[in-house]
């Protein structure tokens, strides 16, 4: 904790953070000038977000079948991961099965980030656990998977890669390119980039971008091909609202017209979207507990579709 007497400030694009870190003091900021700067109410200590509870949560097991019509994306059985030679994740069995979107909750270093690398192909589950993926090999897979998560923005940001190498990039599944875009993935990139705003920063390296402007370019670089399954890792983070507001339409697209499925790890309960119908609670060291949660249909296409 900082000493009594010590200032701050932080920086968000939501307003309600300013309460749940008791500051003093909140100032607007709108085309590079203060628009306002006034004192925070104080209230009493109160969770911000609507309430969520986890219906009938069991220990993850694997299910031995698919409903009727769907197919299992990927299977873990036995499965255990360690970092460092500590454990992260205790031993779990799971199934993810196409049309069942989950949200990964836990605490910080509680293993969400590690359970999406694992399932993207980055990591490996520890000695004696079997992983079946509904493509293989692993180059296979990834191309029907979009990521992002801050790993993968944290190695874009050491680049000097440019917006349209990144969002090219997605096309091969790789970290930058091996070599220059060709006519047809750059205009791919361009189009993907108008969807989302971004078209003025082409040329910009990531280098040059805010923590924001980067997340929305690896958001268009996990969109910019079809893709069968979506694990997105504190996705809103650094997104404005309109940003989140896009991201939010075009997963209901990606769900309700694409029949992708969504694996979403978030400490913010009002980023989940509403059709995710499965929870899988964190704790470091210890099984994944698995739970119903209640869902809502995806919307129909929205006119903000990016």
């Amino acid at each position: 904790a900082l000493p009594a007497h010590a200032g701050w400030v932080l920086t968000s694009h939501r307003r309600a953070d300013a309460r749940e870190v008791d500051a003093t003091h909140l100032a607007t900021i709108a085309r590079g000038r203060l628009e306002q700067a006034v004192p925070v109410t104080p209230e009493p200590h109160a969770q911000s977000g609507r309430a969520t509870t986890i219906s009938g949560a069991v220990r993850a097991r694997s299910q031995a079948r698919a409903p009727r019509g769907r197919r299992s994306l990927i299977r873990l059985d036995r499965a255990a991961v360690y970092r460092g030679g500590r454990s992260v994740i205790g031993t779990f069995d799971w199934t993810l099965v196409e049309g069942e979107h989950w949200y990964v909750r836990g605490a910080n270093g509680a293993g969400k980030s590690t359970l999406l690398m694992l399932l993207y192909g980055d990591l490996w589950p520890g000695h004696g656990a079997t992983l079946e993926r509904r493509w293989s090999p692993v180059e296979d897979w990834k191309r029907r998977v979009g990521l992002v998560s801050p790993e993968l923005q944290a190695r874009y940001a050491a680049t000097g890669c440019t917006v349209r190498d990144i969002v090219a990039s997605g096309l091969h599944d790789s970290i930058g390119l091996n070599e220059v875009a060709t006519a047809s993935e750059s205009r791919r990139a361009a189009r993907e980039l108008s969807r989302w705003g971004l078209r003025e920063l082409t040329d910009r390296s990531a280098r040059e971008l805010s923590y924001g402007q980067l997340r929305l370019v690896l958001v268009a670089r996990a969109f910019v091909r079809r893709r069968r399954l979506y694990l997105f890792d504190e996705p809103f983070d650094g997104l404005d609202a309109d940003a989140r507001q896009r991201l939010r339409a075009r997963l209901d697209t990606a769900v309700l017209e694409e029949d992708a499925t969504l694996v979403i790890a978030s400490h913010h309960v009002d980023d989940v979207p509403a059709f995710v119908n499965r929870e899988l609670t964190l704790r470091r060291g210890r099984a994944p507990a698995a739970g119903i949660r209640p869902a809502a249909r995806p919307r129909t296409r929205s006119r903000r579709r990016p």
